[in-house]
């Protein structure tokens, strides 16, 4: 029973050495690496050639290009450079140098970037009904690299009061996120009537019409 154990193994063995012979091109499981995980991948003992494999740096730290995603590639065997991940380099840094070195600044649509004090660094505020997504302030890496660009991210939520037939028409509105709206409603009601229009997580909820007592007391 023993020998047919072994024998057994023994064939298992054999046929790995034949495929990683004959398959130099695919490769084992990619580098493990201190504050990154790979994101668009599962666990498998091979991977073919010319998988990607992104890695992703934890909140916090991003890769010597000032990035805090990298892609390599599994290429004759091997993985390509698998990238490092550091805590950011922030303004005053001996990683960064003034942004000239970067030439153009980074473009954010609905961002406004900001030069601080003695050119070494950026800072964006978003427009209005715009949040900002990721670092404020973005500085110039040693290389010629930009650190990681925030983007601004709609805030709000479009009310087109012709699309409601109650509501009086009063042309669009703009409605922050987490705000309440009170347009009023169109005159067949004894009393004056409004809707209550909230803006939830980029929802927007519309009630029926309402006067305010109603209102007052959560009935609407």
């Amino acid at each position: 029973m023993e020998s047919v154990t072994f024998d057994i193994l023994l064939k298992k063995l054999m046929c790995l050495i034949f495929f990683f012979t004959e398959n130099r091109t695919v490769c084992r499981e990619p580098p493990r690496i201190s504050n990154a995980t790979i994101i668009n991948q599962d666990f498998q003992d091979v991977f073919t050639q010319d998988t990607e494999v992104v890695y992703q740096c934890k909140d916090g730290y991003t890769t010597k290009e000032g990035a805090t995603k990298k892609s390599v590639f599994c290429r004759a065997g091997v993985w390509t450079d698998v990238p490092t991940c550091a805590p950011t380099a922030g303004p005053g840094s001996k990683d960064t140098v003034s942004i000239d070195n970067c030439g153009e600044i980074p473009h954010v649509p609905n961002g406004l970037p900001e030069p601080q004090e003695q050119q070494r660094s950026l800072k964006y505020t978003c427009q209005n009904f715009y949040k900002l997504v990721g670092p404020d302030t973005v500085v110039c890496h040693r290389g010629g690299t930009w650190s990681e660009v925030p983007k601004c991210k709609e805030d709000f939520c479009f009310l087109n009061t012709t699309e409601y037939s109650d509501l009086i028409n009063s042309g669009n509105t703009f409605i922050r996120n987490g705000d309440t709206e009170y347009p009023r409603c169109v005159d067949k009601w004894t009393f004056k009537n409004y809707a209550v229009v909230r803006c939830i997580d980029g929802n927007l909820t519309v009630s029926r019409c309402c006067n305010w007592s109603k209102i007052n007391v959560g009935l609407c």
